[in-house]
C-alpha cells in the first residue's frame, strides 16, 4: 500500500543523507542514525505482546529533535535580534508554530490516556486488524461487566481469526451468558474442532454442553 512505499522511501532518503552528510554535517548525520539505531531493539524484530508502546519513542526522539533544530539553525539565524529580518521572523514562526503544534497533540493524548479503555479503544481504532490488541480490549469491557461491547469485540476478532478455538471457546460462554444457547453451542463446537487432541476435543464439548445445563450430552 501507499503508506508503506511512502516510509520505505522516507527510511532510504534519510539514511542517504545521513550517510552523504558524515563529514559535511556530522550532527546531522549523528541524529539521522540516534534516531534509526535506537529503535532496533523496540522493532519486534524478536516478537513481543507490545503492540504499540509510546515510550518506546522516547530515546529515538532526541536524534528527531536534533535533526530539526540543526537544520533550522542552518538555514536561518536564531539570535534574537534577527526577528527584525524576514528570514529571522520566518525561523521564529516556524518554531513557534511547532512548539504549539506539539504542545496541542500532548494534550490529546491526555484524553487517550485517561484510562485502560480509552487507551485500548485508541490503540483499536489505529490497529483494527490486530487480534491481541481487540482482545485486550474486550477482557478489559468484561472485566467491567459490559457483556455487550466486550461480545462485540471477540466477534471481530473471530472473523479475522476463525480458527484461534480460545476466542470461538469465550465466544461460546459470552452467548450462553446473553441466552443466546444455539450460538453458544455452535462456538463451543468450533472451538473443540480446533482442539489438538481427541481428549482435548471431547472436554471442550463436555464443558460446553455443561454449561447450557445439557448433563446428558456432556
Amino acid at each position: 500500500n501507499w503508506q508503506s512505499i511512502l516510509a520505505i522511501t522516507i527510511i532510504i532518503g534519510s539514511l542517504t543523507v545521513a550517510i552523504r552528510s558524515y563529514r559535511k554535517r556530522p550532527v546531522l548525520s549523528f541524529a539521522i542514525l540516534w534516531f534509526y539505531i535506537s529503535f532496533l531493539t523496540t522493532l519486534n524484530i524478536i516478537p513481543t505482546e507490545a503492540v504499540m508502546v509510546e515510550r518506546f519513542v522516547f530515546v529515538p526522539s532526541y536524534g528527531f529533535i536534533l535533526a530539526a533544530v540543526h537544520l533550522v539553525s542552518v538555514r536561518w539565524t536564531l539570535r534574537p535580534s534577527a526577528i527584525h529580518t524576514r528570514s529571522g521572523q520566518v525561523a521564529w514562526i516556524s518554531i513557534i508554530s511547532v512548539v504549539v503544534l506539539f504542545s496541542w497533540l500532548t494534550l490529546q493524548q491526555n484524553f487517550t490516556w485517561k484510562n485502560d479503555e480509552t487507551l485500548w479503544e485508541r490503540t483499536v481504532s489505529v490497529n483494527p486488524n490486530v487480534i491481541l490488541v481487540r482482545l485486550y480490549l474486550a477482557n478489559l469491557l468484561l472485566e467491567k461487566n459490559k457483556l455487550d461491547e466486550g461480545l462485540y469485540h471477540y466477534e471481530q476478532a473471530y472473523r479475522a481469526n476463525p480458527d484461534y478455538p480460545e476466542i470461538a471457546a469465550t465466544l461460546g460462554l459470552l452467548y450462553d451468558a446473553k441466552g443466546e444457547h444455539a450460538k453458544a453451542i455452535e462456538m463451543l463446537t468450533r472451538s473443540s474442532a480446533h482442539a489438538t487432541t481427541e481428549l482435548e476435543r471431547y472436554l471442550l464439548l463436555a464443558n460446553a454442553y455443561r454449561q447450557l445445563t445439557k448433563y446428558d450430552l456432556a
